[in-house]
């Protein structure tokens, strides 16, 4: 099975991906090591860059194309339709995913940029576009990424039939009401 971890930056990718892997034996591929291999980061500034998706994804797919079991990691990976059979988006409580990121040293026009692309689903919504396997979300607040992985491990076995269904709205309600 090749399955595909993403998300916005602070939710668990790497972590979670790397217990997933402990758990099942299977591989592990990082996403932004790719995308450096594939030369596919233009304008890099030392600490970000643009990515070229479809440069990224041309080196990526023949990579995966022959791996029967896989996991590959990465918030770009929602972006680029690559070959996956289970696309599991993690999830993170905007306040958690906040203080997260700020222990990590993201700027605050970053941090903001990322909490709203998490309270507007968009790495869900992209990758429901881009893949045509199942995508399924999973919330890692307040979850270790072993925990996390156990559950994603849980899923694919079956001992668990459903993961999370993620909503921010009353968070978003509660930002923005008045006093």
């Amino acid at each position: 099975m090749k399955v595909l971890i993403t998300g916005t930056p602070g939710t668990g990718k790497t972590q979670v991906a790397k217990e997933l892997g402990l758990i099942t034996g299977w591989d592990v591929f990082h996403i932004s090591e790719i995308a450096e291999e594939a030369q596919a980061i233009l304008g890099w500034n030392g600490h970000e860059g643009e990515v070229d998706v479809h440069k990224l994804c041309a080196y990526l797919t023949p990579l995966l194309k022959d791996k029967e079991n896989v996991i590959f990691e990465g918030h770009l990976g929602c972006e680029i339709p690559c070959p996956a059979e289970l696309v599991v988006v993690l999830r993170t409580n905007p306040e958690e995913l906040e203080k997260r990121m700020e222990t990590r040293g993201y700027g605050k026009e970053k941090i903001d940029e990322n909490i709203m692309a998490e309270l507007l689903d968009y790495c869900y919504q992209l990758s429901g576009k881009n893949y045509v396997c199942e995508v399924v979300e999973l919330d890692t607040s307040g979850r270790t990424a072993e925990e996390s992985a156990k559950r994603i491990y849980g899923y694919i076995t079956g001992d668990i039939n459903a993961l999370d269904t993620v909503d921010w709205e009353d968070y978003l309600v509660k930002k923005t009401q008045k006093p």
